[in-house]
């Protein structure tokens, strides 16, 4: 628990250090996610959703930080049963944002904290334990912000470690994709 504190200290230090500059907002959109590597599901749609953190640094660049709720997971489809593999996260990624006149492109790496896992259909089997407890990734992605508030935008989440616990006995060495459409509103106007 102090490791996972840690990293939520250091990821989010650069955006409390600039507390006047701050502007705050909140986002929500669906997920198209799947495990890339070995053993490869179908995509599966999902969602997330929270809060960001954004401190305009100059005129086109801004460093942002989120804490968001999403789903990730696959699905595996055959004729006889779709298996759903269904992963809750909290995701704290921390972008460096270049703006130009409205359009913006942001990257910046990413930690996940996993929350739940279970595997569908019938009776939802907790998977929880075959995965791990922390996900590390980068963000990488493109969209609009108006000035008055709203935003919309196209990204990229990707893991770059193994999502599945190496220790649980797994065959497979899957890592976390997802393509996010979200929409937004940064509080005050930009």
């Amino acid at each position: 628990m102090r490791r996972i504190s840690l990293l939520l200290v250091l990821f989010a230090a650069p955006v409390l250090a600039a507390q006047a500059q701050l502007k705050l907002g909140v986002k929500a959109g669906v997920s198209y996610t799947t495990f890339t590597g070995s053993s490869l599901g179908a995509y599966k749609v999902g969602g997330h959703g929270g809060l960001v953190g954004n401190v305009l640094l100059n005129d086109f660049l801004s460093l942002q930080g989120e804490a968001l709720i999403s789903m990730k997971g696959d699905q595996t489809r055959d004729l006889a049963v779709n298996i759903k593999n269904n992963l809750l996260y909290l995701d704290v990624p921390v972008l460096l944002k270049v703006h130009a006149d409205g359009l913006f492109f942001e990257a910046g790496p990413q930690v996940g904290l996993l929350l739940a896992g279970k595997q569908k259909p019938g009776s939802d089997l907790n998977t929880k334990s075959q995965y791990r407890p922390i996900d590390l990734g980068y963000v990488a992605g493109l969209g609009y912000q108006w000035k008055s508030g709203p935003n919309l935008g196209l990204r990229y989440n990707g893991g770059i470690i193994t999502a599945n616990d190496p220790g649980a006995q797994n065959l497979f060495r899957r890592r976390n994709s997802a393509f996010q459409l979200y929409g937004g509103y940064i509080f005050g106007g930009w």
